[in-house]
């Protein structure tokens, strides 16, 4: 049986030192009654008491982290995360925040980022989180970003105002932050994809409703809508009447006119920056809008994708020009498709949509074409998805229902003759 009074074990030693120290401070502290008044003992006694119980604390504290840092090399060396030398990376700064903790690691030379990236899974175990993020932060420093918050069920629609004509707000993410698409970046073409009821339609619903109450009404001579409901109209057909929006169609033979048209549009204004020798619509606004008149852009939406390209084979090599050409000319697309296939979602999409939104799909197959890495098949529908841009942002989108909308949009319809069917050089179509 172990002698508490002459302990063998390291650790015990200590412990039993720092008590026996913190004791002796106190008993210190109590003798010098005999020699102060007995205010300024109790003062005196009560500074040495406190640094006696501080150290304690240290001690505790620091046998607490030893303890962690073998769990942790434990941990590293199941999974290979070492160098040759089988030295493992050490944390030297942890902090925690509102959404979760942050932790930092120094890596030993022949450790990268990837070593962590690969096993990000057992990483989220580890330290029970529903979100890890790995950044090499220099100095062989890895900072880990560890989210314990989770996403709401639901987020209600709202009007958030942005400082750009085409950044629109999707959601918000777990950190509570809202996810937003910037259509005047790189990120001018947007794709959406996933499965049926998977929250895609929604997250359309959004963009669009977004996009009449706070871009159109602000900049009407900046922004027109062109809206393509391939699935029969049932999801779009609300927004027909609404004037800022200048052409609507449910058939996928009119949505090729409108391409078309849309490609003559482009080439008449390439020849007209050439000849004033502006880069993109932008310049062009900015140095000739108030003389020659403003160009608006020309934001063309296509719910159901796969419905124009599988019937008309020779939409799809108009879109590719469109989506590698339109960005300067103010050219615009928005796509959804339920069907995330390489046939529908071939390299040149992929190439040019520089902002994409996965929903919940069937298979890792499906993710990795529209994101080119999987996730979203472990996405749990109802608006949960996943926004790939300069980096990938896990998001709930808002809500919104047909109700809703018919009530915020009432004060733009105008019940005119229908926009359905419009072709190119009649009312409602693209114009320069």
């Amino acid at each position: 049986m172990a002698n508490p009074f002459f302990p063998t074990n390291k650790n015990d030693k200590e412990k039993l030192h720092a008590i026996t120290t913190a004791s002796a401070i106190l008993l210190a502290s109590g003798s010098l009654g005999i020699i102060f008044t007995k205010e300024l003992t109790i003062s005196i006694a009560s500074l040495l008491g406190g640094i006696a119980f501080m150290g304690y604390d240290i001690y505790t504290s620091v046998s607490k982290n030893k303890s962690e840092d073998k769990t942790t090399d434990k941990f590293f060396k199941s999974f290979k995360i070492q160098n040759d030398n089988e030295m493992v990376p050490k944390i030297i700064d942890k902090k925690e925040h509102e959404n979760g903790f942050n932790i930092v690691f120094h890596m030993p030379l022949g450790i990268t980022t990837k070593a962590f990236e690969k096993n990000i899974q057992a990483f989220r175990e580890k330290y029970n989180c529903n979100d890890i993020r790995f950044e090499y932060i220099g100095n062989q420093k890895i900072l880990m970003k560890a989210i314990t918050s989770k996403l709401e069920d639901i987020y209600p629609f709202e009007i958030i105002p942005t400082d750009e004509i085409l950044k629109i707000p999707l959601g918000r993410t777990k950190e509570g932050k809202i996810a937003m698409v910037n259509l005047m970046d790189t990120e001018c073409m947007l794709l959406i994809a996933g499965g049926t009821g998977s929250g895609k339609t929604v997250c359309l619903l959004v963009i669009i409703t977004y996009l009449i109450l706070e871009k159109c009404k602000k900049y009407p001579y900046f922004i027109n809508l062109h809206l393509n409901d391939l699935k029969g109209g049932s999801g779009l057909n609300r927004f027909e009447f609404c004037k800022y929006v200048k052409s609507y169609s449910t058939k996928p033979q009119d949505t090729l006119k409108l391409l078309q048209n849309a490609l003559t549009i482009l080439a008449e204004r390439r020849k007209l920056f050439n000849e004033l020798r502006v880069y993109d619509i932008e310049e062009y606004n900015k140095k000739y809008g108030k003389i020659r008149g403003y160009l608006p852009y020309e934001i063309i939406i296509i719910d159901e994708y796969a419905q124009l390209t599988c019937r008309i084979k020779e939409s799809k090599e108009i879109m590719h020009d469109l989506a590698s050409l339109g960005r300067s000319f103010g050219i615009r697309l928005i796509i959804t498709t339920q069907r995330p296939t390489v046939e529908v979602i071939d390299g040149n999409i992929k190439n040019n949509f520089g902002a994409r939104i996965c929903f919940a799909v069937q298979s890792q197959v499906d993710s990795k074409t529209v994101l080119d890495t999987t996730g979203g098949e472990k996405l749990t529908g109802n608006g949960h998805g996943i926004l790939s841009v300069a980096k990938k942002i896990e998001f709930r989108n808002f809500y919104i229902d047909t109700e809703q909308i018919e009530k915020l949009i009432k004060n733009t319809i105008e019940y005119k003759t229908s926009k359905e069917n419009n072709t190119p050089g009649t009312e409602g179509c693209m114009k320069i």
